[in-house]
């Protein structure tokens, strides 16, 4: 190569077959290179690909006829020349990836890391004589900014060497409510392009809170998403210009309140759903499940200030009967806490014929309206024989309708149920 020995894999193929017979290695050292195989007679080809050289080009020497007790010497040359691609950021040697194109064909060639050692960077390419396009790509910059080289082109035994200078700016930005760190999702947004750029969370730690940023050189749009308020409020900061070797940093300040929605029979803790709405635009901005859990009854919500209407729905109750609160304005650093009371008693509704469990539509009513307020079934089976219904404390009418009788005869009970009170119906028929 060049008119030095080369290090270089030799197969030899049969002609006829096209199988590999045989295979060997030249190295750079005149003990094996040129290398020396002892071969039977017959018609060879040589297949010679460059160890040394990007894409291991190969030469075919075909037809090569070996007789018995001669000697075939044959040199396969092949020329080659260099490039030498550093990457920089200041005075420092930065990680990057870089490709090496073939200009005509758009081809990759080769490609490789420069890392930031003087072993590797410059990054050294052993390449055959052409035309080529160089990309590099810094490995450690956020949005991934790329610089080109266009059209080098390489000569036989000469070396072109280009090196590619990236600059950046840091951006910092923190989230705090007072001056205690927030969780937070940052956002970066090229704000030419409006192309999401990177990402990070701020925690709750001094060591990420700010979220450090390295950018290019360029102007972005921030959004910070608070994690831990519940409505998720969004701070933005437009137009934020990053320059070079500088540093900028942002604050995003959050502000909350706090509503405790507790739902109770009594003492004892009861399921509830519980939606917030914004009073202002009728958004729901949150909806959750207390449990008979003290951990989650009352449910906390951290909310930004604002007037919201509060609806709780009493879960596990037939009619599923509900409280709302209007309007309540909560301002910063306050703390509401509303406990609703959802009384109950338990009616349990069987019905039978002859001794043994029927099917039944069950309808509750309100005596003085007639209005239906729940419904269900009992069957065969004792697991739905008595149907069980839970219900506010209240005077109900309770229509048992045997449905595959004859005449679809029915059963009408009017009854008084109290607080933590079960009545037992059974309806013969």
């Amino acid at each position: 190569k060049n008119g030095k020995l080369m290090d270089a894999t030799v197969s030899l193929i049969d002609p006829q077959t096209e199988e590999k017979v045989g295979q060997g290695r030249t190295y750079k050292k005149e003990n094996t290179n040129p290398m020396i195989l002892t071969l039977e007679p017959g018609i060879y080809n040589v297949e010679v690909a460059s160890v040394e050289i990007e894409g291991k080009p190969t030469q075919v020497l075909e037809g090569i006829e070996i007789v018995a007790g001669e000697r075939v010497e044959k040199v396969v040359d092949y020329s080659s020349g260099t490039i030498k691609i550093g990457v920089t950021k200041g005075q420092k040697r930065i990680d990057a990836v870089v490709k090496v194109i073939d200009a005509n064909t758009g081809e990759n060639v080769a490609q490789g890391r420069s890392y930031t050692g003087e072993k590797t960077n410059p990054k050294v390419f052993d390449l055959e004589p052409g035309t080529y396009n160089v990309l590099v790509e810094p490995v450690g910059i956020k949005d991934n900014p790329s610089q080109t080289f266009e059209n080098i082109e390489v000569a036989a035994g000469e070396t072109v060497e280009k090196t590619a200078e990236f600059s950046s700016g840091v951006l910092k930005i923190g989230a705090f409510e007072g001056e205690k760190f927030m969780d937070a999702v940052v956002y970066v947004t090229n704000s030419e392009t409006e192309e999401s750029v990177t990402q990070g969370r701020t925690y709750k730690s001094s060591k990420s809170n700010p979220k450090t940023f390295e950018l290019s050189p360029g102007t972005y749009d921030i959004s910070v998403k608070a994690l831990g308020i519940t409505n998720n409020p969004i701070i933005e900061f437009k137009g934020v210009e990053v320059v070079g070797g500088e540093e900028l940093e942002h604050k995003a300040q959050f502000e909350s309140g706090t509503l405790k929605i507790g739902a109770k029979d009594g003492e004892k803790l009861v399921q509830a759903t519980i939606t917030v709405t914004n009073s202002t635009t009728g958004e729901r901005v949150s909806s959750v499940i207390t449990y008979p859990q003290a951990k989650s009854n009352p449910k906390v919500l951290v909310l930004t200030p604002g007037v919201y209407d509060v609806n709780v729905t009493a879960a596990k109750m037939s009619t599923k009967p509900s409280q709302d609160f209007k309007s309540i304005e909560l301002n910063a650093g306050d703390t509401i806490e509303e406990i609703v009371q959802f009384p109950r008693g338990t009616i349990k509704v069987s019905a039978s014929s002859s001794g043994e469990n029927i099917q039944s539509t069950v309808r509750i009513k309100d005596p003085k309206t007639t209005e239906q307020l729940t419904y269900g079934y009992t069957d065969e089976k004792p697991r739905n024989n008595p149907k069980e219904f839970i219900l506010p404390p209240a005077s109900y009418e309770v229509v048992v309708e045997a449905y595959k009788m004859e005449g679809k005869p029915e059963k009408v009970f009017n009854i008084e149920l109290g607080s933590d009170e079960v009545v037992d119906l059974n309806a013969d028929f």
